[in-house]
């Protein structure tokens, strides 16, 4: 490990861009940029395979999530056997972990540097700790009821803590791999598909698994209707019975269950993270640009009123849209009284907002990202108006889902490909690029905000006067689900929408930041600093391994 040093020291790692002397590192034999760096300097469209490469990681963390969401309250009170307040424990203590480890996190990915690249060794190191941690979220030690607390709450926080080492470092890796903002988007188009074809899969595939292993299915001991799980389990039962031969045990092992599910999945953590780390590569932007402390960079970040405006924009439209997945399931069994075209109207959902994502990718590129986005919190007023009309037609909620993936696939992309075209726009002005805090920051906002949210939403239910020991509920419940489902998220979105609306960085200023990088890197040794970029010596040193 060494300290920063002169860029004429070639021993300095060629991606990395530091400040003390106003040039990047040169080749002192022949006065020429080195391989690495020559590569950074040109606009060459990415091959489909660094594009699938760098995205594929998404498949598996997708999966991850909507597993945990789906199964992890009935694994560790049904089959772990952990008590309902050690549940509530672990569950709370590890998301409050997850977001204090978003800062710890972000000044960890600026601060240090490696000679593989400043992002890739994170999410390549971090896969195997993910994967095993998320492993033994599902296994079933043999310990007393303390132990088995103790147990889960440092699994659920070290795997929590893993996920950000690896989650923050792959979104930011989108601003190392290429310079071309149109290749930018189509990275980000990309991850978000594999994302949401994660989900998909994640749902059909767990509970083939658990079919398989001939898990009993969960059911409400005070209800007759099943959960969108029961609803999966039974379909997938049926196809299974007619097309195998398998023999089984008649009693259930449901541990091993879930550890082969979760065995798989981690399976794959590890896979795309090596086909990650060694199918793409991190490139240098030959503009200079001053390093800074990461608490300097974090009080400039929050003086940037595009940025600022741009995360409240983006955490208003996710939790319009997910305020409603949220509740979904419950407005349709209280409200509309038929929850079983559950899974097929989130089927609807998800397959849609695939589609949808190929579909706004091209308008984007034809009418900005800021009025796309603009278009696209529009298109969930038709979803909402339906939702708040307590007769609509049940067939009319399919007409919705799909207006609604309008809204759900903008805010999987608008964001993601606004954000780098923001960290440019601050870097001209200036003179540093902290990729990593705005990134640490984007993720840290949506994050407190969900968390704040979904108490909301169970403070709202319970003052309702809602049992979920009980079919029947009382007429308040039903308007407060219709409140939750279409009110709520209609007011939400109306921030999202205003604050788009004086979001300065629109297609015309994003292209003039694209022509005027264009023109720094066309002449890095004659620019010399960037307009507000000092030339002494960074305030802060950056390690390298």
């Amino acid at each position: 490990m060494s300290r920063m040093r002169r860029l004429s020291d070639s021993s300095l790692p060629p991606y990395t861009i530091t400040d003390q002397n106003g040039h990047i590192d040169r080749n002192e034999d022949n006065n020429e940029l080195s391989d690495e760096s020559t590569e950074s300097g040109s606009f060459v469209n990415l091959s489909i395979w660094s594009k699938l490469a760098y995205a594929s990681v998404g498949l598996p963390y997708s999966m991850q999530l909507s597993i945990m969401a789906f199964y992890i309250n009935y694994f560790l009170l049904d089959v772990a056997k952990v008590s309902p307040n050690y549940n509530a424990i672990i569950l709370f203590t590890s998301r409050v972990i997850d977001g204090l480890t978003d800062p710890i996190g972000g000044y960890l990915f600026s601060r240090f540097s490696f000679r593989w690249g400043k992002m890739r060794p994170w999410i390549f190191f971090s896969a195997p700790l993910v994967a095993a941690c998320y492993f033994g979220v599902w296994c079933l030690p043999n310990f007393s009821e303390g132990g088995k607390f103790a147990y889960y709450l440092a699994m659920h926080s070290l795997m929590w803590t893993f996920m950000t080492a690896s989650r923050i470092p792959h979104t930011a890796l989108t601003v190392y791999l290429t310079l071309d903002q149109n290749e930018r988007d189509q990275l980000t188009k990309y991850r978000t598909l594999l994302e949401a074809g994660g989900l998909l899969l994640s749902i059909v595939f767990h509970s083939g698994i658990m079919t398989l292993f001939k898990v009993p299915k969960e059911l409400c001991s005070h209800c007759e209707n099943s959960t969108l799980i029961d609803q999966l389990n039974d379909s997938i039962a049926e196809f299974i019975e007619n097309s195998t031969t398998a023999t089984t045990t008649g009693s259930a092992n449901v541990a091993n269950a879930y550890m082969t599910s979760a065995g798989i999945v981690a399976f794959f953590c590890i896979v795309t993270a090596i086909i990650l780390f060694f199918g793409v590569r991190e490139v240098v932007d030959v503009i200079p640009t001053s390093e800074t402390s990461f608490f300097h960079g974090f009080k400039m970040i929050l003086q940037y009123k595009p940025f600022l405006i741009l995360t409240a924009a983006t955490v208003a439209s996710i939790l319009a849209t997910q305020s409603i997945q949220s509740v979904l399931e419950l407005y349709l069994n209280h409200v509309k009284g038929n929850r079983t075209i559950f899974p097929f109207l989130a089927g609807a959902l998800i397959i849609s907002t695939m589609i949808l994502l190929f579909v706004w990718s091209i308008i984007m590129r034809k009418i900005g990202k800021k009025m796309s986005f603009f278009i696209g919190n529009l298109c969930l007023l038709p979803t909402i108006i339906i939702i708040l009309i307590k007769e609509s037609p049940i067939e009319l909620l399919f007409a919705a889902a799909i207006l609604g993936a309008n809204t759900v696939a903008c805010g999987y992309v608008m964001p993601w490909a606004m954000l780098p075209e923001c960290i440019d726009a601050f870097m001209l002005e200036t003179g540093r690029r902290p990729v990593e805090i705005f990134y640490t920051f984007f993720f840290l906002g949506a994050k407190l905000v969900q968390a704040l949210y979904a108490g909301v939403v169970q403070l709202a239910l319970g003052a309702s006067g809602f049992n979920a020991k009980c079919c029947d509920q009382p007429e308040s419940v039903s308007l407060t689900l219709r409140m939750l489902m279409g009110a709520v998220p209609g007011g939400i979105m109306v921030i999202s929408t205003i604050c788009l609306y004086f979001y300065s960085i629109d297609d015309k200023r994003a292209k003039e930041i694209q022509f005027e990088l264009q023109q720094l890197r066309a002449k890095p040794s004659e620019g010399g600093l960037i307009d507000g970029m000092s030339d002494s010596s960074s305030d802060s040193e950056i390690t390298h391994f």
